[in-house]
């Protein structure tokens, strides 16, 4: 049996499938503000649909034009033979650059930047507060 309080919302993993985005980023999203929610019990969280619904709005481009929906670039299925070949020729230019860069340095690749990358979110993150 559903309450009338929580009629109309849904939970966070929900939001995020609706929204297609993780449900980290909607926990990010409540936590800064920018997206209301109710709490349910101790733990329970939920966001009421109409507070989704506002989350989600089309972005004017140039010309005045707005950008596609989810369903619409889903709706366009496999790209054109032509954004095939486009996006194959990217791949093999940036073959063509590592193997360059490769050989700039004598076959020695670039160190592993994961460490690097994950102590720089990290300090970032202080910054900005987060645990």
């Amino acid at each position: 049996m559903t309450s009338s309080l929580v009629d109309g919302t849904l939970t966070v993993d929900q939001a995020a499938q609706r929204l297609g985005v993780s449900v980290q980023t909607v926990r990010r999203w409540i936590r800064l503000g920018r997206l209301p929610a109710l709490r349910v019990g101790a733990k329970r969280v939920r966001v009421r649909e109409v507070d989704l619904d506002r989350m989600v709005s089309a972005l004017p481009v140039a010309g005045g034009e707005t950008l596609p929906s989810r369903e619409e670039v889903l709706a366009l299925g496999r790209p054109a033979p032509e954004e095939i070949e486009r996006r194959l020729a990217v791949l093999e230019r940036l073959r063509i650059m590592r193997e360059e860069m490769l050989a700039a340095r004598g076959g020695v690749p670039f160190e592993d930047s994961t460490e690097i990358i994950r102590e720089m979110r990290e300090e970032r993150g202080r910054q900005l507060g987060y645990p």
